[in-house]
């Protein structure tokens, strides 16, 4: 639901990765720049992601969620039920995977809007989405 100041709308960032790099530093740095615009922000993340606890430093909450793949459809309809119970008006997908998942899983969900982070020249998989960020 959208609340009545676009700038505090909820918005929910999903990285799927395990590792540490520049695509999952971009998670910490895009969730305090949005706290700091007054987002309420929540996060989906691999589990056994090192810097989950670095969300919660920053007063973010956190969903742990495994996936085989891009195409994995048990994720995406878990990543479904979690967006219905976090209930964004925007999710933002950080990398390839989350990216693909997101879309699937916000096919029957129109009202969210999903903007993507690409990390590297593939574009194929952004296209048709609401907005892109470089």
């Amino acid at each position: 639901m959208m609340p009545d100041d676009p700038r505090s709308a909820p918005v929910t960032c999903v990285m799927l990765s395990a590792r540490q790099g520049g695509l999952e530093r971009s998670l910490l740095d895009d969730a305090a720049a949005l706290l700091e615009a007054g987002h309420q922000v929540s996060a989906v993340v691999h589990p056994d992601w090192p810097e989950r606890p670095s969300l919660g430093r920053l007063g973010v909450s956190s969903v742990g969620l495994r996936s085989l793949s891009e195409w994995d459809p048990l994720a995406a309809l878990r990543l479904s039920r979690t967006l219905r119970d976090e209930n964004p008006a925007v999710v933002l997908s950080i990398g390839r995977r989350a990216g693909k998942l997101c879309r699937r899983a916000l096919r029957r969900r129109s009202r969210i809007g999903q903007i993507a982070r690409a990390h590297n020249y593939g574009v194929h998989h952004l296209i048709g989405l609401d907005h892109v960020v470089a």
